[in-house]
C-alpha cells in the first residue's frame, strides 16, 4: 500500500522480489596468448623446429551485499 516490498510476507523466508535489488558485482576478466617461433635449418632440407607458448590470465571478482541476510543485520 505505501510502495514498499513487504520482507517476509509468509511470516518465515524472504521475499523473493527482493533479490534482484541486492547489491551484486561479478567482474571476469581472461586473456589469453598464443605464441610460436618456427626455425627452418638452411642446410637440411626438410628439418624445422616449432616452439609454442601458451599462457591464460584469469581474474574474478565477486562481491555481493545482502542488508536482509544474517536475520536482517546485513551479510557480504
Amino acid at each position: 500500500a505505501e510502495g514498499e516490498p513487504i520482507l517476509q510476507p509468509t511470516g518465515s523466508g524472504l521475499n523473493p522480489i527482493l533479490e534482484p535489488t541486492l547489491d551484486d558485482l561479478d567482474k571476469r576478466i581472461n586473456g589469453f596468448a598464443n605464441l610460436y617461433a618456427k626455425v627452418s635449418i638452411p642446410f637440411v632440407p626438410g628439418l624445422s623446429y616449432r616452439l609454442n607458448y601458451n599462457n591464460n590470465y584469469r581474474h574474478n571478482r565477486n562481491y555481493r551485499f545482502n542488508p536482509y541476510g544474517n536475520l536482517f543485520q546485513g551479510e557480504g
